[in-house]
């Protein structure tokens, strides 16, 4: 596939290349990734058992070893075994993965609350979650510098100046004003005619 510009909002996944919403990215391209594996590791099994038939070998799996019935030799559990069991616990883990992303798409972002949101949630417009209605104020659950700061500029209002820099600019504005004061004093003053 051929990659395109994204539209605003929207990425381009790195696997299949298609444009996906970028809140959906990241479950997108986990769900991508895996099924490539999946379809990766189907060709090496589907290569391994042709292999398998035309050598005319067969291998026979027991509890803890592997036993060749051409030679009968008992050795350890062949590579790919181990590997398919890994591959395994992994599309576990992802499913695990998976289920945790739906699940924290299906209730309040709030920690300790476990309220649906699949009808009546709420995005944040400053920490892009979803909370339930009782949680969905700013002041609530901890956007609320954010929420200030974008009243305020929304209403062209000055941003907060901290008590500190306030005082200290206080002290520069009266070392300036008595700086000028004193240059003021030794100034020259212009004599009109020659006199006073």
């Amino acid at each position: 596939m051929t990659e395109t510009e994204p539209i605003d909002n929207t990425n381009i996944c790195q696997f299949c290349g298609k444009q996906v919403p970028q809140s959906n990215i990241s479950l997108h391209e986990v769900r991508c990734k895996r099924d490539t594996q999946q379809a990766q590791e189907n060709n090496t099994v589907n290569i391994a058992r042709s292999v398998n038939i035309t050598s005319g070998k067969k291998v026979k799996k027991s509890g803890g070893a592997k036993k060749n019935e051409n030679t009968g030799n008992v050795g350890k559990k062949a590579g790919k075994l181990d590997t398919s069991e890994k591959k395994n616990e992994n599309i576990e883990n992802l499913d695990e993965l998976l289920a945790e992303f739906k699940r924290k798409d299906s209730q309040c972002a709030l920690k300790d609350c476990k309220k649906s949101i699949l009808t009546l949630g709420q995005k944040c417009r400053h920490c892009l979650n979803v909370y339930c209605l009782g949680h969905h104020f700013p002041e609530v659950h901890g956007c609320t510098q954010a929420a200030k700061d974008h009243a305020r500029s929304a209403t062209g209002a000055p941003k907060q100046v901290s008590q500190k820099a306030a005082s200290k600019r206080g002290h520069l504005e009266r070392k300036l004003e008595s700086k000028l004061k004193g240059m003021e004093g030794e100034r020259k003053t212009k004599y009109k005619d020659g006199k006073k």
